[in-house]
């Protein structure tokens, strides 16, 4: 495919989902980057303040799916054609990102397994029990605490 090509492509998304595009390329090396400079908590903390800026005063259940569907789909697709994506807090943290902007309110979960000796770490985001961003017979075989994960509780 061209890159004018590519270019018309994204244009006949839409401004919706364009904007989850442009969020799903930029958040991931944006997060990265701010973990290595501020750390975990002050990157959620930075981006729970960026995203109650563009938060919709109320959404109902069939825009919170298409919403989980979109944010899904735009970290697939540039993923698949870019390389970046992050570790799976990375990209956690990216849809939790993109789904708190449009007032959709996940649970951050980090569980942990042990694996040939070594302990294994992973996170993923859930809603009222359902798994959003991983398998759920691969999450299930981490231990994770009772309630959600907030590194940013100290930097709100």
């Amino acid at each position: 495919m061209t890159v004018v090509r590519k270019l018309r492509t994204i244009r006949s998304l839409g401004p919706a989902r364009r904007g989850v595009l442009a969020e799903a390329l930029v958040l991931p090396l944006s997060i990265g980057i701010s973990f290595w400079v501020v750390g975990v908590p002050r990157t959620q903390a930075l981006l729970r303040r960026l995203a109650r800026s563009g938060r919709p005063p109320s959404v109902d259940s069939a825009y919170i799916e298409e919403s989980i569907r979109l944010g899904n789909w735009a970290q697939r697709l540039v993923r698949r054609r870019t390389g970046i994506g992050g570790s799976c807090l990375v990209r956690s943290l990216t849809l939790w990102s993109i789904l708190l902007r449009r007032g959709v309110e996940t649970d951050l979960r980090v569980g942990f397994r042990r694996a040939e000796g070594n302990i294994e770490g992973h996170a993923w985001l859930e809603r009222e029990g359902r798994i959003l961003n991983e398998r759920e017979d691969v999450a299930r075989t981490y231990v994770t605490a009772e309630g959600p994960m907030r590194f940013d509780v100290r930097w709100r």
